[in-house]
């Protein structure tokens, strides 16, 4: 009790003491801050507090600062894609910028296309067709406004019409086949395609002189990288085709045609076939022999030779019931024979015959072995020695054949007898031989000096002789004209009764080749005949 008391004594004391101190502290702590600021747990709670409202409001100023650089950086990014979107926009204006000329830029190729359409065309028209009358409507191109098709348009004086209302149908035809053609070669000197152009009798409808006309275009198709496929049946026109082409080969050229004959279905045939026409052989064989020891022409010379030879038997056995797959040289000189033993017509006439007996026919003949050799499959071991064999013998084949469809021809009606007369049973031209005279040649002079001597033919130094010509043999035909000169190996075969006129047909017999042409009358001078459609 009594050191409690002591205590409470000393404490007393202690607070009597140190009163001032205490009082200062407490009102440091409550009422200001020293001037070395403490630790902040170790401050007043009223500093503590001030510190913190302090804070508070310095972290308000923090946040509206924060939010408004949060909203200038979104500002900025929006900024930023703005910009690229701009630039991107400004870029793709510059790149189309060329394309905002199209609408012009296609009007002009339009135009041009038009243009070129129209004159190509025109070019194309004006070499294959002639009016045959004065004053006759021209083609005028076509309606580049008519969105509902092609529409041709002709020329009559200063009047533009559809032509189809004033034009005839050949002339109709040729302009569509010039468009068609002009359309081709646009679109081939663009973009390239198919050279081949399918033209089914083109010469339809069209005049004797028009019909030459296209066939003389037909070189000019080939100069600009045509490569026509034509089907005609038309058999002077083909020929007229080849001499124009072969007319305007340059030296060395290698252009050239191939003309193919079409066999139709038939009893004993279920499929069409196509064989080379005799001449085409020919042609090959030519051009092998400019060439004697090249193995391909050899090669492409022997091939079509067993091709025609077997198309051409086929279709003389088209009236056979039985249907014959895939028959080799054999099975049809087979069925020959068959037909010929049992007295069938005309399998029983004399051509069919020599046909069955001629040697190079017969199993084991080097000229059937040959050709069998390329038919089935082992062209590349043909020689140029078995193309010398094949061409001693494919005429006289050829011939026989020839000779056989001939009277198979006239067993169905299709020829008169006197047409399948065979060359024996014609009389020999009556050919007039001219005197060996010679007749003097004065020659090339000029105009007489005054005071100069005359020529005479006693001073000729040369001198020509008509028997140099050879024997002449002299067709008159039934018009009036002169006639016409065949020499040796040329003849002209016509219709001796009847009256000639224009466009007749006229088929010329020269060595080793026919042409079918037609007889054209110089109406201003009577005396004057051509063969049109040659070259």
């Amino acid at each position: 009790m009594a050191r409690n008391v002591l205590k409470a004594i000393s404490l007393a004391r202690y607070r009597r003491d140190h009163a001032e101190f205490a009082r200062a502290a407490m009102r440091d702590v409550l009422e200001g801050e020293p001037s070395v600021l403490p630790p902040i747990n170790e401050r007043s709670v009223a500093a503590q507090l001030a510190l913190v409202e302090r804070y508070l409001e310095s972290a308000r100023h923090f946040a509206g600062v924060r939010r408004q650089l949060a909203q200038i950086k979104e500002t900025c990014e929006k900024w930023k894609k703005a910009g690229d979107r701009m630039a991107k926009l400004i870029r793709a204006a510059e790149a189309v910028r060329p394309f905002t000329a199209f609408p012009q830029l296609v009007h002009d190729q339009v135009e041009s296309l038009i243009s070129n359409l129209q004159s190509q065309a025109a070019s194309w028209a004006d070499r294959m067709y002639r009016a045959a009358f004065t004053q006759a409507p021209t083609y005028a191109g076509f309606d580049a406004g008519n969105a509902d098709g092609l529409n041709i348009l002709a020329a009559q004086g200063k009047h533009l019409v559809e032509a189809h209302h004033i034009m005839n149908a050949s002339a109709l035809r040729v302009y569509l086949s010039a468009f068609v053609l002009a359309l081709w070669q646009q679109i081939w000197n663009r973009s390239g395609g198919i050279s081949t152009i399918l033209m089914d009798d083109p010469q339809d409808l069209l005049d004797p002189a028009n019909v030459a006309n296209l066939a003389a275009t037909i070189p000019y198709l080939l100069d600009v990288g045509v490569r026509p496929f034509i089907v005609s049946n038309d058999f002077g026109f083909i020929p007229a085709i080849e001499d124009y082409v072969r007319a305007r080969q340059p030296v060395g050229g290698t252009k050239r045609t191939g003309v193919w004959e079409f066999s139709a279905i038939s009893r004993s045939k279920c499929t069409a076939t196509l064989a080379p026409v005799a001449d085409e052989v020919r042609d090959r064989r030519n051009a092998w022999k400019a060439d004697e020891n090249n193995p391909m022409l050899a090669r492409a010379f022997v091939h079509p030779v067993r091709v025609r030879i077997e198309a051409k038997l086929w279709d003389l056995l088209a009236s056979d019931p039985a249907p014959m797959n895939d028959p080799t040289l054999n099975d049809f000189l087979s069925k020959i024979a068959n037909a010929r033993g049992q007295g069938q017509q005309p399998f029983n006439e004399e051509p069919f015959r020599k046909l069955l007996e001629l040697a190079p026919l017969r199993t084991g003949a080097p000229f059937r072995d040959i050709i069998n050799r390329a038919h089935h499959g082992r062209a590349d071991r043909i020689t140029s020695v078995d193309a010398e064999t094949v061409n001693a013998h494919f005429d006289e084949v050829f011939a026989a054949i020839d000779a056989c469809w001939l009277s198979y021809a006239r067993f169905m009606g299709r020829l008169p007898a006197q047409v399948t007369a065979s060359p024996s049973d014609v009389d020999a031209p009556n050919v007039v031989p001219f005197p060996d005279r010679r007749i003097p040649v004065i020659g090339r002079f000029a105009a007489r000096e005054p005071g100069a001597g005359l020529a005479t033919v006693q001073n000729a130094s040369e001198s020509f002789s008509l028997s140099s010509l050879g024997p002449v043999a002299l067709f008159t035909l039934r018009s009036p004209t002169l006639g016409l000169v065949a020499f040796p190996g040329q003849t002209l075969l016509t219709v001796a009764d009847a009256e000639i006129r224009n466009g007749d047909l006229a088929v010329v017999l020269t060595a080793g080749r026919t042409y079918a042409r037609r007889i054209g009358l110089d109406r201003a001078d009577l005396s004057r005949i051509v063969l049109e459609a040659l070259p």
